[in-house]
């Protein structure tokens, strides 16, 4: 009795070590076979507008199921414009290291320094934003990948901007034949067709996790040409205002393809009353 009772003891260690060692081989198998999956490479280079929250890592999330997810990476600093990026070195550092199918160029949100006025930020001279654009694009398609422009909001404060915004963000890709992301212009749908939904930060400014989710179903829609519905990133969203955000990427997007040159016309038809 004894013996058989070891015996089965024996039997029990054996098994548990046979199931850990299934386990484990599918694990690396698995993860050897996700691997070996082709994949987006993205670059980010941009400022706040696209750390907080995490943009890269909600595109990621939600693109997790494609036959090609992203990967991204990003160089970014507060208040940066791409002027301060392109005299720092590290973006270009970034970019010259190659392996990118993308890298996205975010300016900042006032093409420059803030100056308020009346409690309203004011809209710089876009001179610089061209300019660094154009050297950020050069480098960029030397290493054989695509500019995406990443056409960001207006301030909460002052939405008559996001006209000028569009138009400037679309100028500038017309000009490099390049593309753009027209963030911006799903958040002044979004505002529009439900202004209860917020998506700025108490400072007016700055996307709360709305306006982020928004954000990457935008980038999604114009990465992948399919709607984000039934997708969630890794943010704190409900299910109904992710299924009215994707909603409005998908029907934003799809209006920059059908009138790209037309971008500025959407933006300030949007703002009418």
């Amino acid at each position: 009795m004894k013996l058989n009772k070891l015996s089965f003891i024996a039997l029990s260690f054996f098994a548990c070590l046979f199931l850990v060692f299934l386990v484990s081989y599918d694990y690396h198998l698995v993860r050897a076979t996700d691997d070996k999956k082709p994949k987006i490479h993205i670059l980010f280079i941009g400022n706040s507008y696209t750390f907080v929250n995490d943009l890269p890592t909600q595109l990621e999330t939600l693109a997790s199921n494609e036959i090609r997810p992203v990967v991204a990476d990003s160089v970014t600093e507060g208040g940066a414009t791409l002027k301060k990026h392109w005299n720092d070195g590290k973006a270009l550092a970034a970019i010259k290291k190659g392996g990118w199918d993308y890298v996205v160029l975010q300016e900042h949100s006032t093409f420059g320094s803030t100056l308020v006025v009346n409690d309203i930020a004011q809209l710089n001279d876009p001179t610089d934003f061209y300019t660094y654009a154009r050297l950020f694009d050069a480098e960029i398609k030397k290493v054989g990948a695509k500019t995406l422009f990443y056409m960001t909001w207006a301030r909460q404060n002052a939405p008559q901007n996001q006209a000028i915004i569009a138009k400037t963000y679309m100028t500038i890709a017309g000009e490099l034949h390049d593309d753009v992301v027209p963030v911006g212009l799903g958040w002044a749908t979004s505002l529009k067709e439900r202004p209860s939904l917020l998506l700025y930060q108490a400072d007016k400014s700055h996307p709360n996790p709305d306006g982020t989710f928004l954000a990457a179903c935008v980038f999604y829609v114009k990465l992948y040409h399919k709607s984000p519905a039934g997708f969630f990133g890794s943010i704190d969203v409900t299910a109904h205002d992710a299924k009215f955000l994707q909603t409005v990427a998908w029907e934003t997007v799809q209006q920059q393809n059908e009138q790209p040159v037309n971008a500025n016309k959407h933006a300030e038809s949007i703002n009418q009353p």
